[in-house]
């Protein structure tokens, strides 16, 4: 589960895609605010998928991959594709699974990424992040 909120993070960060857009994305991020919901799920199951998402960094490649380091030695690199007229990217997670996400805000220091808003407004995925130097 861990797994596919990270990959959700990092669908997020791949929405927008052009020349400008991919040099303010490409580069290493840091979550400084997580927020989840969703149904079924615990007060202390959502407090571990945030301190999850804090300990992880987001690498955002210049080959349109995305590495989530998790800061033990363990490194996962998955494929993402984005539309970045619409402003939302998607994650293939063992070949079946696709998470979208909306870019909210892209700077070049500060990112903000939702869970795509077609979803629930019950469950939801929201990160603010920041550029590691």
């Amino acid at each position: 589960m861990k797994n596919v909120f990270l990959l959700l993070t990092c669908l997020i960060i791949f929405s927008c895609y052009d020349e400008n857009y991919e040099q303010k994305l490409v580069g290493t991020w840091k979550v400084t605010q997580a927020n989840f919901a969703g149904k079924g799920f615990s007060d202390a199951s959502i407090q571990s998928f945030k301190e999850s998402a804090e300990k992880t960094t987001y690498q955002l490649k210049q080959d349109k991959s995305l590495v989530f380091d998790f800061g033990n030695g363990m490194e996962q690199k998955v494929p993402a594709k984005w539309d970045y007229k619409e402003g939302i990217f998607f994650i293939i997670i063992n070949g079946s699974m696709k998470e979208t996400y909306k870019i909210l805000t892209l700077d070049d220091h500060f990112l903000i990424i939702k869970s795509h808003p077609s979803r629930s407004k019950s469950e939801y995925v929201e990160l603010h992040m920041e550029r590691v130097p």
